[in-house]
C-alpha cells in the first residue's frame, strides 16, 4: 500500500450479529456460511496487515469486487474472498510478506502443494483442518480451510505480433508440461520437444528426470514468460492464466489499477481499483442486476473438505436433520397443549382479579 493508505486499516472487531443466520436478497445464509466469511476475513485482515507493513498494492476482485460495491459485502450466494495482485507486488508478498506472517498462515502455489496446477495463491489460516481452541477462537468456530485466492496481473505487449509470439511460446511451454504429466509425451519425444522451446525462446531448459517435477519447473518457466512485458510496452494488465492465452475479455486498461480506494465491506473496508465502475461494467454489463449462482466452484466451499473429514471419522458429524413426523402433533398432546392453555389463561384471570381488588376494592366485576 502507499503511504497515503497506511492510517487505513481493517477493522479486526467482529459484531456477533454477523455470524447469525440472515436472509440477504431473498437468499438464506446460515451461521456456517457466515462463520466461514469471518474466517476468510480473518485471513484477509493478515494479508492486509503483512501488505501495509511492506507497501504491496492488493484490489478486490471477482465476485468480491462486485460484492462490495454492488451489497457492501459478500455477494449473498458467494462464500470466497478474490484478491488481486500486479506481477512484482505478487512477487513481494512471497518472498517478503508471507515470511512475515502469523504462526499458521501459509500460501499455497503449484511450486508446494501437490495436484494445484494453477496460476494463483491461496493463502490459508491452516494447511488442514483444526478443532484445537486457540484455532477455533481465531477463526470464529471454523474448523475447515479458510482461504483468501491471489490472483495475478500481467502486462500484455502493446505490439500484437510480439505479444502473438509470447502467447504461443507460453502455451506450447504448458503443454509439453501437461504432456508430460499425462504420459502423452513420452521419454523419447521430450527432448525433442524442449529443444524445440529453446529455439523459440533462445534459452536453455533443465532436464528433470521426474514427470511431475519436470512439470512443475516448466510451470514455473511459463510463469516467467507471463512476467515478460516491461510496463513501458504495455497499455493493459490481464489474468495471463487462462484469460491472456485465451484471448478472452478480461484485458484492461492499466491505468485502472492505480491508487486504490477503499469502500466498506461487511464490518471492515476493502481496496478496490479507483475506476471499479468501468471495469465491473466492461465484465458484467449491468452488474447491478441480481444474477444468483456460484460462481466457478461448489457452495459452499467447505462441503468438500467435510466429506473427506466424514470419511476418516467413525462418528457422524453434527448436523441438521429433517424429520417429517415432527410437523404433526400426537392427539395427547394437543389435549395436553388445550388444558394448558385453559389453565394458564384462569391463572392470568385470576391474578388480573387480585391486582384489582388491591387497586380499586370498590370495583365489582362480575363474571
Amino acid at each position: 500500500m502507499t503511504e497515503d493508505s497506511q492510517d487505513i486499516q481493517m477493522k479486526k472487531e467482529i459484531p456477533v450479529s454477523f455470524l447469525l443466520d440472515e436472509v440477504r436478497c431473498g437468499f438464506v445464509i446460515p451461521a456456517a456460511i457466515k462463520q466461514a466469511w469471518a474466517a476468510e476475513l480473518t485471513v484477509l485482515q493478515e494479508i492486509d496487515r503483512v501488505c501495509r507493513k511492506h507497501h504491496i498494492t492488493y484490489y478486490a476482485d471477482w465476485g468480491t469486487l462486485l460484492g462490495c460495491v454492488r451489497h457492501g459485502g459478500f455477494v449473498p450466494w458467494d462464500d470466497d474472498i478474490d484478491i488481486v495482485m500486479k506481477r512484482e507486488d505478487y512477487i513481494r508478498f512471497l518472498t517478503v510478506a508471507v515470511p512475515d506472517m502469523e504462526e499458521g498462515y501459509a500460501v499455497q502455489t503449484f511450486h508446494n502443494q501437490p495436484d494445484f496446477w494453477l496460476f494463483m495463491g491461496k493463502v490459508v489460516g491452516k494447511n488442514h483442518f483444526c478443532f484445537e481452541k486457540k484455532h477455533l477462537r481465531r477463526f470464529h468456530n471454523f474448523p475447515y480451510i479458510a482461504c483468501v485466492d491471489i490472483f495475478v496481473l500481467d502486462y500484455v505487449y502493446r505490439n500484437r505480433d510480439k505479444e502473438e509470439k509470447r502467447k504461443a511460446i507460453c502455451k506450447y511451454m504448458l503443454g509439453i508440461a501437461d504432456g508430460i504429466t499425462e504420459g502423452k509425451i513420452q521419454d523419447k519425444d521430450r527432448e525433442w520437444h524442449l529443444r524445440r522451446l529453446e529455439q523459440m525462446t533462445g534459452q536453455h531448459y533443465e532436464r528433470i528426470e521426474d514427470p511431475v517435477e519436470m512439470a512443475r519447473y516448466l510451470y514455473g518457466e511459463a510463469e516467467k514468460c507471463f512476467a515478460w512485458v516491461p510496463e513501458q510496452e504495455a497499455d493493459h494488465l490481464v489474468q495471463m492464466f487462462p484469460w491472456g492465452l485465451k484471448e478472452q475479455p478480461h484485458y484492461y486498461p492499466k491505468e485502472y489499477y492505480g491508487e486504490p480506494v477503499y469502500l466498506p465491506f461487511e464490518y471492515t473496508e476493502i481496496p478496490v481499483p479507483s475506476l471499479y465502475d468501468k471495469m465491473l461494467r466492461e465484465r458484467y454489463g449491468d452488474y447491478l442486476r441480481l444474477v444468483k449462482n456460484a460462481g466457478a466452484h461448489d457452495y459452499p466451499f467447505f462441503e468438500g473438505q467435510k466429506k473427506n473429514l466424514q470419511k476418516v471419522l467413525d462418528f457422524p458429524l453434527p448436523s441438521f436433520k429433517f424429520d417429517r413426523e415432527k410437523l404433526e402433533r400426537i392427539r395427547e398432546e394437543l389435549e395436553y397443549k388445550e388444558k394448558s392453555y385453559k389453565t394458564m389463561g384462569e391463572e392470568c384471570l385470576q391474578e388480573l382479579l387480585t391486582l384489582k381488588d388491591h387497586a380499586f376494592p370498590s370495583l365489582h366485576i362480575h363474571l
